[in-house]
């Protein structure tokens, strides 16, 4: 009826007047609207079908809405959040949502409810009804305005003939108009087009977040995707986060080369030459064999062989070739100085500055451990103790929920875990934090994040010493990273840069530093590279090389007064003395050092790094801007620590040797902790330093003997007894045999500190062996001059044995050294080096040593190393030396070929070789290789009495060569070895027909663990019976084919009057 009353309301009809009457018309019009009707309008109305439409997606939009709110309530803002005009991610909100209000209640908020009905929203609610009623109108939307209805009309016909008459049917049209048809079109292709544009946006939506969730699977999370997607706060977060790198102060990212207060000198970070080796996992080999040992001793002078280096900072963050996960949890050990901290601001600083993508939507923030030695904390309060979010509490929030909600986004680092104080009862602590409110000890926060029981996702990096192995060991870490500090190449680079590139400059001090491995070693450290190269540049700047500091006691003398004239506050402006670096200091700088003595040796005797002091303490408040004392960059204490522990240790020194009586109970106290070495080293230079002085004064009183103060004498006295003592001291803690140990290295060091001869020669004075043995040492570049220096003190020292000991370069030049000393007391002949892993540089260092005529070796063993060719080259070359007196030489069990024997062939062919004995056992020789020897054998200048050549690959054509040799007349061979290789009966027969000769001199021969047969056996009976055979020895031994045929054989020889056996093994 509705259609019926619409269309008489807006049909207009127009029918013939020749066909219908005017009382007809209305009919007309009524017949015409019910055939356009029932032509053209659906059964429903249009009006109903929008109706339907729009109702039907809106009421499946608020059932999708109310199934949802209260899941995405837990991530939406507290109704205390603030916008401006409505824009809420224009303005930082001031409250929170309720999942960051108790983040541990929602941590299991991962399930994948809220998008999983949001994509069926879509799905069910938008595109399949919109499409649906989109086709319902595209069907029924034809409403044309031009309507022919059919009319029918009735005609009469007649006939002539019989006259009749019918009546017929026909059909016209009648022209209607509908004027609302072209309206309800559009209504209809309106309502289309909304559909059509509402579906293709949502079926657009529907594909991006499924490229989405697969691309990152954290967005089927109801939490990221709640936050991030339907809430729209991460342009908000992206907002603070560029507000928090924008307030970040550039003084964070600056370091002072002036340790005062005023910083007068200033270097952007990205200008720090800080390309130390950071490598994956920690540096287990050189921990195990410098165990117990001071960090000095633990440089790298190359990169660790296998270490996996990290080429950028951002790499630290990303998984290894053998992982495929990141790394949630990063632990980075290194030792104090070594780069530590300044890795933390580069990472803070590469983040500010988002120079790698990795860095894009991450929030890093810094947290100092000695921050919170004062009192407890909560994970709340931390963050906001941190660097970075020193900001308004509204902006605070908005982070701090971020954090909260996405912590897969944050890094947190933490910076100096040795520097927390940490008691018995913390260490313990069990409890679980359940709320980020709750206040506790920050380790056990510090736990629970590494864990991931608190804040599950976020990524946590850890700087520590290895002092607090304690702490850390017992947590478990994705990646260990330890940082070895600088490599000799990047301490070279490193002067180039603090010289400012001046190659002249640079190059004298580079030389001054690798020719000394106290000073190479002390500069692995970055820290101690500006001690050591401001030092030398103002030495230089002195008096020249010539005044060059020779131990690193003179070093540290002369560094503490820079430090104190040229950065010392009160001093910067201050003309400095011409000879401050050697000379004393002023009463008010003595004074400050006296202060920071006393405060670095109470700060070693409790392992105190750093220290605390109030606000309003007089007592530091001077000793602030001092250049030795810095202040740390801290928001809630008052905290200070040394320039570097080297400096503490020296003080600390400084501190033991004022008062000179207790200076001994000192030592013997110490001397057994490797904590204390340093500290020991450097009391023994000063100790020196004072001898020296007393002896100045005793030679002033003996040359002006009228103007002797009893007094002075008798203080003189004394404290010459005090030094007396502590030699001897010194001399006590030496083994009674000549076996050097581990423990006492450190003694030799002190003693070689001191430079003072006679106390090296009395402690030597104490072996009177004439063979020294140092077995399983770890012998660092430090203490190779100390040691060697000391083994040339040694009375009548004519062997020294080292076995399974580590030396590098430095200490194989030093053992060279040795070798060529021009000493009475040093008698060298024998030396010898198995198990240390010798390589072809160190044969290089023994060459160099055999060539000199001030060289007595005459006997040489380093069998068991890791020579190559080009060693036994080297020491071929010293062979042919005139000056080398060499006539033994053992090189078995190395990594030769046959190109190694060819060397020392062509060296036992000249005429200036004096070797008689040569053992190559084992080596990889081959024929070719014997066909070298022989060739030497046969020289007239070969002097080889004696070849050792067992368990290498010889077979009967190798026989042959040997056999051509022994039957030569130049060959002056008296015992072969060749046990132990591929001989047959055919090598057997050879060297049988040798014995035969008379030109053959071999006395003892030794074929055992070869191949021969009872043949063989009976080769060799023949040779025995002959008149011309000298054969005294023979072992064919473990010649498993010989029977007791082959036995009846040989006994038949000995049965010979001809045979001059004295010993056979069978």
């Amino acid at each position: 009826m509705a259609t019926t009353f619409d269309l008489k309301a807006t049909l207009q009809c127009i029918p013939d007047k020749t066909l219908a009457s005017e009382s007809t018309r209305k009919s007309v019009e009524t017949q015409c609207l019910l055939k356009y009707a029932q032509e053209f309008h659906p059964s429903i109305p249009l009006y109903v079908l929008v109706i339907m439409n729009f109702g039907f997606v809106t009421l499946l939009s608020i059932i999708y809405a109310y199934s949802v709110n209260d899941r995405v309530e837990i991530f939406a803002d507290s109704p205390s959040a603030t916008t401006n005009n409505g824009e809420d991610e224009s303005q930082p909100l001031s409250g929170i949502s309720p999942a960051a209000s108790d983040p541990m209640s929602h941590q299991n908020s991962g399930r994948y409810s809220v998008i999983t009905l949001y994509i069926m929203h879509l799905i069910f609610c938008r595109i399949i009804p919109l499409a649906v009623f989109a086709t319902l109108l595209l069907i029924s939307s034809s409403f044309p305005v031009q309507y022919h209805c059919p009319w029918p009309v009735k005609t009469t016909s007649s006939s002539h003939g019989n006259f009749s008459q019918r009546q017929n049917l026909n059909f016209s049209t009648v022209d209607c108009t509908y004027p609302m048809g072209s309206k309800k079109e559009t209504v209809a292709a309106t309502v289309v087009t909304i559909n059509f544009l509402i579906g293709i946006v949502a079926s657009m939506e529907l594909v991006y977040l499924l490229w989405s969730t697969w691309k990152d699977d954290n967005l089927l999370s109801d939490l990221e995707f709640c936050s991030v997607y339907l809430l729209r706060k991460r342009k908000r977060i992206r907002k603070l986060m560029k507000k928090i790198r924008e307030n970040i102060s550039d003084e964070t990212f600056y370091l002072h080369d002036d340790f005062g207060e005023k910083r007068l000198s200033r270097r952007k970070l990205e200008e720090i030459y800080v390309n130390v080796i950071i490598q994956e996992g920690r540096e287990m080999n050189c921990r195990r064999l410098l165990k117990d040992r001071h960090e000095t001793y633990q440089a790298h002078f190359k990169v660790p062989h296998g270490a996996t280096t990290f080429k950028r900072i951002a790499d630290l963050f990303k998984p290894t070739r053998a992982s495929k996960t990141c790394p949630r949890t990063i632990l980075v050990v290194g030792r104090p100085g070594i780069g530590k901290t300044l890795l933390t601001k580069k990472i803070f600083y590469q983040w500010q500055q988002q120079t790698f993508e990795f860095w894009f939507e991450k929030i890093v923030i810094l947290i100092r451990f000695r921050n919170f030695n004062k009192g407890k904390t909560s994970f709340r309060e931390m963050l906001r103790c941190s660097d970075g979010l020193n900001m308004s509490s509204a902006d605070f929030n908005g982070i701090y929920e971020h954090i909260c909600l996405m912590p897969s986004n944050v890094i947190l680092i933490f910076d100096g875990l040795d520097e927390l104080k940490v008691d018995d009862e913390s260490s313990r602590e069990a409890n679980t934090i359940n709320s980020h409110n709750d206040v506790t000890h920050i380790l056990l926060i510090f736990k629970q994040l590494v864990e991931g029981k608190l804040l599950p996702g976020v990524t946590v990096l850890t700087t520590t010493r290895p002092t607090a192995e304690h702490i850390y060991q017992k947590l478990k870490f994705d990646r260990e990273i330890e940082i070895l500090g600088f490599h000799e190449d990047q301490i070279k680079d490193y002067v180039e840069k603090f010289c400012c590139n001046d190659i002249q400059k640079s190059s004298e001090i580079w030389n001054l530093i690798k020719q000394s491995p106290e000073l190479l070693s002390l500069c692995y450290i970055p820290v101690n590279s500006y001690i050591v190269c401001l030092t030398l540049i103002e030495s230089i700047e002195v008096k020249g090389q010539s005044n060059v500091p020779t131990t690193i006691t003179e070093l540290y003398k002369r560094a503490i007064n820079i430090l104190l004239f040229r950065h010392h506050l009160r001093y910067k402006d201050k003309a400095i003395p011409k000879n401050y670096i050697i000379g004393k200091l002023t009463e008010p700088l003595q004074h400050d050092l006296n202060k920071l003595k006393r405060i670095a040796r109470n700060g070693m005797m409790e392992d105190q790094l750093t220290f605390e002091f109030e606000n309003d303490d007089e007592f530091v408040s001077e000793l602030t801007d001092c250049g030795l004392f810095n202040k740390q960059e801290s928001k809630r204490q008052n905290i200070f620590c040394f320039l570097h522990l080297t400096i503490q240790e020296f003080l600390a020194a400084l501190h033991v040797v004022d008062d000179m009586e207790n200076v001994e109970s000192f030592l013997s106290e110490h001397i057994e902790n490797p904590k204390w070495h340093l500290v020991i080293q450097f009391v023994a230079g000063l100790i020196g330093d004072k001898m020296r002085e007393l002896k100045a004064q005793r030679n002033k009183l003996q040359r002006s003997p009228k103007l002797t103060d009893n007094e002075k004498t008798q203080e003189l006295a004394k404290n010459e007894e005090i030094i007396d003592c502590i030699c001897k001291r010194f001399q006590h803690q030496m083994p009674k045999v000549g076996n050097l140990d581990r423990n006492t290295l450190p003694v030799i060091k002190c003693v070689h500190e001191m430079q003072e001869e006679s106390v090296m020669k009395l402690v030597a004075s104490h072996w009177d062996d004439e063979a020294v043995c140092l077995n399983s040492l770890s012998i660092a570049p430090v203490e190779s001059a100390a040691l060697f220096e000391f083994l040339s003190h040694i009375k009548n020292l004519h062997k020294l044995t080292i076995t399974n000991c580590i030396m590098d370069r430095f200490a194989l030049s030093e053992l060279a050294e040795l070798l060529m000393k021009e000493n009475e007391n040093c008698q060298l002949t024998e030396l010898h080096i198995s198990e240390s892993k010798l390589t072809d540089e160190g044969a290089k260092h023994l060459s160099d040593a055999l060539i000199s005529d001030k060289c007595k070796l005459i006997e040489l063993n380093i069998s068991h190393n890791l020579l190559t060719d080009e060693g036994a080259k080297h020491l071929s070359d010293a062979l042919m030396s005139d000056n080398c007196k060499l006539t033994q030489l053992d090189i078995g069990s190395n990594n030769l070929t046959d190109a190694g024997p060819k060397y020392l062939s062509g060296a036992l062919m000249s005429d200036n070789c004096k070797l008689t004995k040569l053992d190559m056992l084992s080596i990889n020789l081959t024929d070719k290789g014997v066909k070298y020897l022989s060739d030497a054998l046969m020289s007239g200048n070969c002097k080889l009495t004696e070849l050792d050549i067992g368990r290498n690959n010889l077979t009967d054509e190798g026989g042959k060569h040997l056999s051509d040799a022994l039957m030569n007349d130049k060959c002056k061979l008296t015992v072969l070895n060749i046990q132990c290789n591929n001989l047959t009966d055919g090598g057997a027969k050879y060297l049988s027909d040798a014995l035969i000769s008379d030109k053959c001199k071999l006395t003892v021969l030794d074929i055992g663990i070869n191949e021969l047969t009872d043949e063989g056996a009976k080769y060799l009976r023949d040779a025995l019976m002959s008149a011309h055979c000298k054969l005294t020895e023979l072992n064919i031994s473990y010649n498993f084919s010989i029977t007791d045929e082959g036995a009846k054989y040989l006994h038949d020889a000995m049965n010979s009057d001809n045979c001059k056996l004295t010993k056979l093994n069978v």
